[in-house]
């Protein structure tokens, strides 16, 4: 069954094969997600993994105040990954995390030939495969917005009622084939900028209109390795 998200995106795509990506998030410092089971990410991603922090409009996020919190969560792409994630109310708005997704190439390390994700310098997860030497093109990092998800490809859309404030996005990188971590710039940025785009899209079979806003706000300062977006009403 195909399953249809309603979401924003932004990307910043590597364009030279890489063996991991990292950066520093700060939070937004407020967000709205009225509807139930929206959620907002920011991930790092590497061959299999997408990795990062996210907070859902679900009662599992809700602490005692009433504030949604945030959690640090691994999905996979390959059923030889199960994923993990964090506890639910881990992370407030505004705070600052840094997100790295590696391979190992640490002879004496523990978890040599692994692929990691580490929030603020600590291992959280460590895959069941080996990767030593494999480079992948998709190194990047996402930040996305999903309001609602359908079973089937919807012929309209409802307003978009889920904001944030501003995600900072700094100290962008990648680990290059030789195992060097290079700052993200325009000239090494799949076509120079990020990406932005929504779904569902015209190339999935969608024939309707898009409410606004259609894509995130974003300020991109590539030259000095950071970028920030926001969605706002």
């Amino acid at each position: 069954m195909a399953f249809y998200e309603y979401a924003k995106f932004v990307k910043v795509l590597a364009s030279n094969s890489g063996r991991g990506f990292q950066a520093t998030i700060q939070l937004p410092s407020a967000k709205t997600m009225p509807s139930i089971g929206s959620y907002i990410t920011a991930y790092v991603g590497l061959g299999p993994l997408e990795a990062g922090v996210s907070v859902q409009n679900s009662p599992d996020f809700k602490d005692p105040s009433g504030a949604y919190k945030w959690h640090w969560t691994v999905a996979s792409e390959t059923a030889s990954e199960t994923g993990d994630s964090g506890p639910n109310l881990q992370f407030s708005d505004g705070e600052i995390i840094n997100l790295k997704v590696t391979i190992d190439e640490t002879v004496s390390s523990p978890t040599y030939k692994k692929m990691i994700f580490q929030v603020n310098n600590h291992t959280v997860y460590t895959t069941a495969n080996n990767y030593l030497n494999q480079n992948f093109t998709n190194a990047r990092i996402i930040l996305a917005t999903d309001q609602q998800n359908y079973n089937s490809l919807p012929t309209s859309l409802p307003a978009w009622n889920t904001f944030h404030n501003q995600f900072s996005v700094t100290n962008m990188s990648y680990k290059n084939t030789a195992n060097t971590w290079v700052a993200i710039n325009s000239t090494n940025t799949a076509g120079g900028a990020p990406e932005l785009f929504h779904t569902p899209r015209a190339s999935q079979g969608y024939t309707g209109s898009t409410p606004a806003p259609a894509n995130y706000t974003v300020t991109s300062d590539l030259a000095n390795s950071r970028i920030y977006a926001s969605l706002k009403a």
